[in-house]
């Protein structure tokens, strides 16, 4: 569900509507347009792609529209919160698991964190796994290779795309759109698609 917010004074659709549209994403034509294509074959989200792509009222945008909008571009708050049965000792709790690029980890995952910024990279190491003394690099590069994103070839393409103009980030899109191996992703590689896709580990 989404929650209220500001004492209950604003409902969470409208709240996470207002800060999704002050997105650059949203106000990309191309990003909606790209995003809206991710649907054509989906007849459940064709409300949503209609908003994306102009031709119906934004205020048509559900929980369900904003929630998956969020989920493709990475997007992450704290407006929502998972359901739970009455009577659970975790009803209503903030479901901060989201994230969480290792599925081995309980959940909600108390250990995993945030990527760190692009200009903080050369302050972090990938660390070594002590029980089987598999390196950070390999360890993070087979998670994300397991991850949903890592396995669509639009989403990848998508990530590419971020990079056209970004010469040190060459490599990077040469993987990302198959002409390179997996191989070749290194820590910096690693780290970048974490930050862009918002997924957490203690890897880092």
């Amino acid at each position: 569900r989404l929650v209220k917010v500001k004492g209950g004074k604003i409902i969470g659709r409208d709240k996470l509507r207002s800060l999704l549209f002050k997105t650059s994403k949203w106000q990309s034509r191309e990003a909606r347009k790209e995003l809206a294509d991710t649907f054509k074959d989906r007849p459940d989200f064709a409300s949503l792609r209609a908003i994306l792509l102009g031709s119906k009222k934004t205020s048509f945008l559900n929980r369900q529209d904003l929630m998956r909008i969020c989920l493709s571009w990475g997007f992450k708050s704290n407006i929502w919160q998972r359901k739970e049965p009455e009577g659970s000792s975790i009803a209503f709790e903030t479901a901060n698991c989201g994230g969480c690029i290792d599925s081995s980890h309980s959940q909600p995952c108390r250990v995993c964190v945030s990527a760190p910024e692009e200009k903080e990279f050369v302050n972090y190491k990938l660390v070594m796994d002590q029980r089987d003394k598999k390196q950070g690099v390999v360890r993070l590069r087979s998670l994300i290779c397991k991850t949903s994103k890592w396995q669509s070839r639009e989403a990848r393409k998508e990530l590419a795309d971020t990079f056209k103009d970004r010469p040190d980030f060459a490599s990077l899109r040469a993987i990302l759109l198959g002409s390179k191996k997996t191989s070749f992703l290194n820590r910096q590689d690693l780290m970048r698609i974490c930050l862009s896709w918002g997924f957490k580990s203690n890897i880092w």
